[in-house]
C-alpha cells in the first residue's frame, strides 16, 4: 500500500510548485478551470485567480471573454453566499458593473445607492480597479472603505447627490487613475478642484463641455502625468487643443470596444491609459512631432483596426 501523501509526490518544493501554477494561471487566465482539476492544492492556489477580473450586469452576457468571469447581478449575489467573505475579498481585483438599471426603474434611471451594488462592493472590498457604469453609484463611505482602490470610473455627481462635491473626501485618497463619466453641466463650479485629488496621475473626460477646464487642471496639478480627452468630434478636438497646450494632454477617439480595452488593462496588457503614456513619452523623446495631440485613430473597414500614431506617420509619409 502506498502511504505517500499528495504533498510527498510533488517534484518541487510546494512554494516553487505554487509559483509555477500561479504564473501559468496569470499568463493565460483561460486555463484556470483546467488547472483547478490537477489537484486540490492547485485548486486552492489558482481558484482565487479565476475571480481576479469580474464583469457584472443585470442582463445575461452575450458572449464570454477569456480570463474574465461574467455574471448577472443575481447570479453573483448567489455566488457570494457560496464563498467565504475572505475568498472574494482576497480574490477580486478588477470589477466592472454596467447595464445595471432595473426593469422597473427606467422612468427614474438615476438611482443612487443601489443596495445590491453596496453589497457587492462590500464583498469585494479589496479591488484596485473599479468601473461603475452610467447611472450606477454607491455610498461615498463605501468607497472610502476600499483601501486598495486606485483606478476608478464613475459618475461623480451621483456619488455626491444632494451634497457638494468634495474631491478631498477620503474615497479619493489613493486614486491614481480617474475616468469621469459625468456631463460638465453637472456641478460646473466643482470640476476645476478635481486637481486637488492628492495622488491623481491620470485623468480622463469624454464630454466636450469639459474642454474649458483642461488647461486649468493641468496647470494646477504638476503631479498629473496624463489628461485624456475621449472624443472623435473634430470641432471639440480643435476647441480642446486651444485650451490645453501641454505635453501631458492627449486626445483619443472614444473606445470602440470598451469591454475589450478594460479587460486588456485588467490583465496587464495595454489599455488606453498605457497608449496615452506611450504617446506622451514618444513626444518628450522627440520621436514624434511635439505639436501632435491625437494619440491614435480608428479606421473602419470590414474589421476595426487600431492604428497607432507611429504607423499613421509612416502612412502619411508614403502618400
Amino acid at each position: 500500500m502506498n502511504s505517500r501523501s499528495p504533498v510527498d509526490e510533488c517534484r518541487f518544493p510546494l512554494d516553487v510548485e505554487r509559483e509555477i501554477f500561479e504564473f501559468a494561471a496569470l499568463s493565460d487566465p483561460a486555463t484556470v478551470p483546467s488547472l483547478m482539476l490537477v489537484a486540490q492544492r492547485v485548486k486552492q492556489w489558482v481558484e482565487p485567480l479565476l475571480y481576479r477580473v469580474i464583469m457584472l450586469s443585470r442582463r445575461e452576457p452575450k458572449c464570454t471573454m477569456p480570463g474574465v468571469l461574467r455574471f448577472t447581478v443575481e447570479s453573483f449575489l448567489r455566488r457570494m453566499k457560496d464563498k467565504s467573505p475572505n475568498f472574494l475579498r482576497g480574490s477580486v481585483r478588477h470589477l466592472c458593473l454596467r447595464n445595471m438599471i432595473r426593469d422597473d426603474s427606467f422612468s427614474h434611471p438615476r438611482i443612487a445607492h443601489d443596495p445590491q451594488v453596496d453589497a457587492i462592493l462590500g464583498a469585494c472590498s479589496e479591488v484596485s480597479d473599479l468601473f461603475l457604469g452610467y447611472h450606477i453609484s454607491t455610498g461615498r463611505d463605501r468607497l472610502a472603505t476600499m483601501p486598495c482602490l486606485c483606478r476608478l470610473t464613475l459618475e461623480i455627481d451621483l456619488l455626491f447627490e444632494g451634497y457638494p462635491v468634495d474631491f478631498a473626501h477620503t474615497l479619493f485618497r489613493n486614486i491614481t487613475h480617474l475616468e469621469v463619466l459625468d456631463s460638465a453641466d453637472a456641478r460646473p463650479a466643482a470640476w476645476p478642484s478635481i486637481a486637488a485629488i492628492p495622488n491623481l496621475t491620470h485623468l480622463a473626460f469624454s464630454d466636450p463641455d469639459f474642454c474649458p477646464i483642461f488647461g486649468a487642471v493641468l496647470l494646477a496639478s504638476k503631479r498629473l502625468r496624463c489628461l485624456v480627452f475621449l472624443c472623435r468630434d473634430d470641432e471639440s478636438i480643435e476647441h480642446a487643443r486651444r485650451r490645453a497646450d501641454d505635453a501631458r494632454f492627449v486626445i483619443s477617439g472614444r473606445i470602440l470596444d470598451f469591454e475589450m480595452d478594460w479587460r486588456d488593462g485588467a490583465q496587464g496588457r495595454d489599455d488606453y491609459w498605457d497608449r496615452a503614456d506611450q504617446f506622451i513619452a514618444a513626444k518628450r523623446a522627440c520621436k514624434i512631432d511635439g505639436e501632435l495631440y491625437s494619440a491614435w485613430i480608428y479606421i473602419y473597414s470590414r474589421a476595426t483596426v487600431l492604428v497607432s500614431v507611429y504607423q499613421m506617420d509612416k502612412i502619411l509619409l508614403a502618400l
